[in-house]
């Protein structure tokens, strides 16, 4: 079974408070957008749980990826050993704030799920991949939303426009764990309603922008080039690296894309919101 694996976008990230357990309360506005990995996953009679993994510098074990340890999770939570052979081929940028681990960890609960004739429910999924990750309920069931908690707590948000956008990953990434240490977490304004294109824009925020411009100026940078080059917003995503930048047309996207590709030494990906995603079999 093969599925394409969405990566999302923060239009709206702040960090409220740490938690006695070290956890951080955040609120934030998660998009998936057509940016892809593919994953496939194949049965097989013996062997236990293999993963070969593609499109990076993979150096980390395979017990240590998301994906292996979501498979390991089924299978402790449906209580029968699997035999799996599983493929993953990357192309969402890893330690981006691409949510790309996490997404690969829900789309691989979602197969498991629909090969064992759906033994847990949605909620359950949510439930079962919030010890993953933070972001794994959200991919459970991607489309726009508010996102609270530890990343527990999410709400739809129904109206949310969809855009044309780009994503421009620099060449260094950036640390989670660090990101998170470094910002100062504050109380905020109820968030605003995001019905069209004008507010979206209008609206973008991340917390995280005002220390990692100052760790990291070519951040900084690369907004200042997107807006330079015609872009009508452009906002890090989650802690970062990777920065994307939002257009009213798709003509308008490609043109600014090649702009970029020229101007920075960035890796430019152009794609587009998404009002939903299916891990439907390809």
């Amino acid at each position: 079974m093969k599925v394409l694996v969405p990566a999302k976008i923060n239009t709206l990230l702040h960090l409220l408070h740490k938690r006695e357990d070290g956890y951080h309360e955040i609120c934030s506005h998660l998009v998936p957008v057509s940016l892809y990995d593919l994953l496939e996953v194949e049965s097989r009679n013996c062997g236990g749980i293999g993963l070969e993994v593609s499109g990076v510098d993979f150096n980390e074990t395979p017990k240590k990826n998301l994906v292996f340890q979501a498979a390991e999770l089924f299978q402790k939570q449906i209580g029968i050993p699997l035999n799996l052979k599983i493929r993953l081929e990357k192309k969402i940028p890893v330690a981006a704030g691409l949510g790309g681990g996490s997404a690969d960890a829900a789309a691989m609960l979602h197969v498991l799920n629909h090969l064992h004739k759906e033994p847990f429910s949605r909620d359950e999924l949510k439930q079962i991949g919030l010890s993953l990750g933070a972001d794994v309920p959200f991919f459970i069931d991607p489309r726009p939303s508010e996102v609270r908690g530890i990343g527990e707590i999410i709400r739809p948000l129904k109206d949310h426009p969809s855009m044309p956008i780009v994503i421009l990953k620099p060449s260094f990434s950036i640390s989670t764990a660090e990101a998170f240490r470094d910002c100062i977490p504050q109380q905020m304004e109820p968030p605003p309603t995001i019905t069209n294109p004008h507010k979206l824009t209008k609206n973008l925020e991340n917390r995280f922008e005002f220390t990692l411009f100052r760790k990291f100026p070519e951040l900084h940078q690369l907004k200042t080039l997107c807006l330079k080059h015609g872009a009508l917003g452009a906002s890090v995503s989650g802690s970062g690296s990777a920065l994307f930048a939002l257009f009213g047309t798709e003509s308008e996207q490609m043109n600014v894309a090649k702009k970029l590709k020229r101007t920075s030494n960035a890796e430019i990906y152009p794609c587009k919101m998404l009002k939903t995603h299916t891990y439907d079999p390809l």
